[in-house]
C-alpha cells in the first residue's frame, strides 16, 4: 500500500470525514460487532439507566445499549460529523422518541459539554487516542452517578497498538489515579480486547 493512502486511512480511522469516512466508519463496525456486543454485556444494564458513549463511529453500540433496555437513555459525543450523521440515521426512532443525543464535540477539551448523572459511561477504541487521558477521566468520574461505571474498551489494531496487558494496567492505575474507588479488568474470550471497568 502507498504510504499516501495508509495515512489517509490512519487519519479517517481516527476521524471520518465524508462519503469515504462513513464508509470507514461501516467497515470498522463491522471488524468491530463481536468486541462491541461483548462490551454491552459487561455494562450490566438496569432498567432507566442513563449511558454515554463517547467516540461511537456509526452508533451501532448506541443503538444496542437502547434495545437492550427499553426504558434507558443515552447521550453520544463524536468528533466526526459523518459519525455523527451515520449514528442518527441509525438510530433516528430513539432520536424521534427522545431516548438519544448524537452529538458533535471533542471530549478531550474541557470545554466541551458532556452532561451528568450517568449511569455508564463508555467508549471503544477511542481511548488510545486521546492524549491526557488523566483530565478526562476526571471529569467523566464528575459526570457519573454515585457507583456509576466508566467502561474503557480496547482491541489492538496496527503495528502501533498499545499492548494490550500493559496498557489494561496504565488503563487501571490512571483511573485510581482520579479516584475511582474500585477497578477491574476483564478479558474477551479469544481475543485481545480487554474492558477496564471502574466505579464511581
Amino acid at each position: 500500500m502507498q504510504p499516501a493512502m495508509a495515512e489517509r486511512i490512519r487519519h479517517q480511522a481516527a476521524q471520518p470525514t465524508g462519503v469515504f469516512g462513513r464508509w470507514m466508519g461501516e467497515l470498522m463496525a463491522l471488524t468491530n460487532r463481536p468486541r462491541n456486543r461483548w462490551l454491552i454485556d459487561q455494562l450490566d444494564l438496569q432498567p432507566r439507566f442513563h449511558g454515554l458513549e463517547f467516540g461511537f463511529g456509526n452508533g451501532e453500540v448506541l443503538k444496542a445499549f437502547l434495545e437492550r433496555s427499553t426504558d434507558s437513555t443515552a447521550v453520544g459525543i463524536d468528533w466526526s460529523e459523518a459519525m455523527v450523521e451515520a449514528a442518527r440515521a441509525r438510530n433516528a426512532v430513539a432520536i424521534r422518541d427522545g431516548r438519544l443525543t448524537a452529538q458533535r464535540g471533542d471530549i478531550t477539551q474541557a470545554n466541551c459539554a458532556i452532561g451528568g448523572e450517568y449511569d455508564r459511561v463508555w467508549s471503544s477504541n477511542v481511548i488510545q487516542i486521546v492524549s491526557d487521558r488523566a483530565d478526562l477521566f476526571g471529569r467523566l468520574r464528575l459526570a457519573l452517578k454515585s457507583r456509576g461505571v466508566l467502561a474503557t474498551c480496547f482491541e489492538p489494531r496496527g503495528r502501533d497498538a498499545p499492548r494490550p496487558p500493559d496498557f489494561a494496567r496504565q488503563l487501571e492505575q490512571e483511573k485510581l489515579a482520579v479516584g475511582f474507588g474500585k477497578v477491574e479488568t476483564r478479558w474477551m474470550h479469544d481475543r485481545q480486547a480487554f474492558c477496564v471497568l471502574a466505579k464511581r
